[in-house]
């Protein structure tokens, strides 16, 4: 969860009840700060001094810092919001700026951000980044999101937002506006909150990857050796071109369909 926390929107309270819910559903708790501009959403560029922008941010991921630690959680990275993500992309002291408050706060936490951002090439090894792509937008040929002021920027169907990102996931590409195809590189997928049929298409990616992984298991099954040699513990053998990442899937959707134990412990040795 990519919680506000006051610059676009958000405040104290907001944040405090929107943690409880991550936490009552054991969803990982981050802060998405951004310009302190709640009259544009955050989605339109600021000029700011480097000092004013991180005392800024400084403050707005401290807050979520601190009502995550109120409720007994952790926060656990930070995702910059609208313009400033963008503008992370191509300006160096956007990015310096935001790398700099995470520091002020906890140099440990993870930052996301797109594969071609400066964010990403100035972290080097102090900065833990993980990679993100963006379920409900269309990219340009250069890897960039479609600018929000064109029509095309946003995909509206959980259909078309499902065969967006299973190309992602299946062929490391993305299909672009001009019907292109790109390499694409993500440690986590992005779908807005703020978009009309969120739930939607949640809900429809949820339902149709575990078709999807169920599918996979069906295919797969023939090929995987279980040993059970505890009552909660079964030894399995896989062969190499299944990743461990798949196999895992592959259990955790047989544990849901055959009634495994709920507190099935599973070593995997390859």
């Amino acid at each position: 969860a990519n919680i506000a926390c006051g610059g676009h929107v958000g405040n104290h309270q907001t944040v405090q009840e929107t943690i409880r819910l991550a936490m009552k559903h054991e969803v990982k708790i981050g802060a998405h700060p951004s310009y302190p501009d709640p009259e544009n959403f955050g989605r339109t560029s600021m000029k700011l001094s480097t000092q004013d922008l991180i005392a800024s941010l400084t403050e707005q991921i401290g807050l979520v810092k601190m009502c995550a630690e109120k409720e007994g959680g952790v926060l656990h990275h930070v995702k910059p919001h609208g313009a400033l993500y963008n503008d992370a992309i191509q300006n160096e002291e956007i990015a310096s700026a935001i790398l700099e408050s995470v520091k002020n706060i906890d140099k440990s936490l993870k930052i996301i951000t797109l594969n071609n951002s400066k964010i990403l090439y100035l972290s080097g090894e102090d900065f833990e980044v993980k990679l993100e792509a963006f379920a409900d937008r269309n990219y340009n040929d250069d890897g960039t999101l479609v600018s929000r002021k064109n029509d095309n920027a946003i995909l509206m169907d959980p259909e078309k937002v499902f065969e967006h990102v299973f190309k992602m996931i299946s062929e490391k590409k993305v299909r672009t506006v001009n019907r292109g195809e790109i390499p694409v590189f993500f440690d986590t997928v992005c779908v807005h909150g703020d978009h009309p049929n969120c739930i939607r298409i949640l809900r429809y990616l949820k339902e149709n990857f575990w078709n999807w992984i169920g599918k996979q298991n069906r295919n797969m099954d023939v090929k995987l050796q279980y040993k059970r040699y505890s009552e909660k513990s079964i030894l399995i053998e896989w062969p190499p071109q299944i990743d461990e990442n798949t196999l895992r899937d592959i259990l955790l959707d047989k544990k849901s369909n055959e009634n495994y134990y709920n507190k099935l412990n599973v070593e995997v040795i390859n």
